[in-house]
């Protein structure tokens, strides 16, 4: 019986290293790695503006998932989320640029429309202004019914 007991031990402590050898080596850079990439990815700017440096940083992160996979050395593993993080971090910050130069844009754009409508109105009030004089011109001289008729 204790030779059956030994046997189920020395079984059990086997089975429970050969789990421990076939999980992955998950290190804080590359926790960290996969979420800066995550974060990256769920913003619409990136995919919109940065879409290469995105693709990039996720190959850098399957890489270090790969090497975590089969169990590298951990400063491999950093080394590699080190990269995925760092082009993540690129992404987010090349996508924030082209998106406040396109608010900037838009801005100068609303800036040039409401410039035009003032001088269009600037405009219209001279106008006015011009055939109000003109009408009080011509009343002034005794001309005033004529002269309105020529000016429509």
């Amino acid at each position: 019986m204790k030779k059956l007991t030994t046997a189920l031990s020395t079984l059990a402590a086997a089975a429970l290293l050969a789990a421990c050898a076939s999980a992955p080596t998950i290190t804080p850079p590359l926790q960290q790695a996969r979420d800066t990439v995550s974060r990256a990815s769920a913003d619409p700017a990136v995919s919109k503006y940065a879409a290469l440096e995105l693709k990039k940083a996720s190959d850098s992160l399957r890489r270090a998932d790969e090497l975590s996979a089969k169990r590298e050395a951990p400063a491999d593993i950093d080394s590699a989320a080190y990269v995925a993080m760092q082009q993540a971090r690129t992404a987010q910050t090349l996508a924030k640029a082209a998106a406040d130069e396109d608010s900037i844009k838009a801005a100068e754009a609303e800036r040039e429309r409401v410039r035009a409508d003032a001088n269009a109105a600037a405009a219209a009030r001279a106008r006015t202004q011009a055939e109000t004089a003109q009408a009080q011109a011509a009343m002034a001289s005794g001309l005033g019914p004529v002269l309105l008729l020529l000016l429509m």
